[in-house]
């Protein structure tokens, strides 16, 4: 008897240290490449609340998804699809939080070939909101309302030495130097920087270019004296291609700025004003965004 039960409490302790050897394992953390996250506030307006709102908003909720314009082309690591076949990027995920936060789905509207295309679809009503690394400047605002920018970035040149020192075997401020000589100043078409080349190199020729990769490749070259882009994209190449700084130089221009913002529709106000209200109040998320894709430090 004595044996039986002790082969019984052996049975028994066994079992319980097998139980204890299959303890679930504490979920892995979340991997450093996943951007951060709001917390949503989606959720369905019922006919009370609905009543409530504009006319305006109405509609937006009536059809339940905000329509985002954003460029036809890639703008890593603003936009652009991954290698899994996803749409990300940070415009992108501040895209999403907005459409959540107002309370509806949000739709990508990848149409445009040129960001100037992307002000027109906002100001003809094909999309609500233009979301897509999109310069103010003052013939845009004729067009369409702009957001308080969440973004300044500084208009840049890259310069090929070469041809500067060409110019001129003296030192000097080499921005005045290419505005007195004219030469030909590149720029990607479509953009906000054929504008502001001409205005800021009146004597030049102005080549565009289709990508900003052109354009780069056409500086390097020496096939054009200089480029006018904005300061993350020539830092971003300059990263990616150290010894080409042997060859180009950046310059960053302090006081020609560059601010980013939100495009809406003159016929929006009423969500133009809500979109404000969001930058404001979601700041800091905004900033946590522009930190984790490394377009501000």
């Amino acid at each position: 008897m004595t044996l039986w039960r002790n082969l019984i409490i052996l049975l028994i302790f066994l079992s319980l240290a097998a139980c204890g050897n299959n303890q679930p394992t504490p979920p892995e953390s979340a991997p450093a490449a996943e951007p951060p996250a709001n917390s949503a506030v989606f959720m369905e307006l019922n006919a009370v609340e609905m009543a409530k709102l504009t006319e305006e908003m109405q509609a937006i909720h009536s059809r339940g998804v905000l329509q985002v314009a954003m460029y036809a082309r890639d703008r890593f690591p603003f936009f652009y699809v991954d290698e899994a076949g996803v749409l990300s990027g940070s415009e992108v995920i501040l895209a999403k939080d907005i459409a959540e936060k107002f309370g509806v789905k949000v739709n990508y509207v990848r149409t445009a070939q040129s960001f100037e295309e992307l002000v027109d679809q906002v100001a003809s009503g094909q999309a609500d909101v233009a979301i897509s690394k999109l310069s103010m400047t003052l013939g845009r605002a004729q067009k369409v309302l702009f957001s308080s920018p969440y973004l300044t970035l500084r208009q840049s040149l890259l310069i090929n030495r070469l041809q500067l020192a060409r110019l001129d075997q003296m030192e000097g401020d080499p921005l005045k130097l290419i505005q007195v000589s004219g030469g030909i100043v590149g720029a990607v078409s479509g953009s906000s920087y054929v504008k502001f080349a001409q205005e800021l190199f009146p004597k030049s020729e102005i080549k565009l270019f289709e990508s900003g990769t052109e354009l780069i490749a056409s500086v390097s070259r020496g096939e054009v004296l200089a480029a006018l882009y904005d300061e993350f994209e020539i830092s971003m190449h300059l990263k990616r291609n150290p010894g080409s700084s042997l060859d180009l130089q950046f310059i960053p221009l302090n006081d020609k700025l560059d601010p980013l913002a939100i495009a809406v529709s003159v016929k929006q106000p009423h969500l133009y004003a809500w979109i404000n209200v969001y930058l404001d109040l979601n700041h800091s998320f905004i900033q946590q965004i522009l930190k984790h894709y490394e377009i501000i430090k």
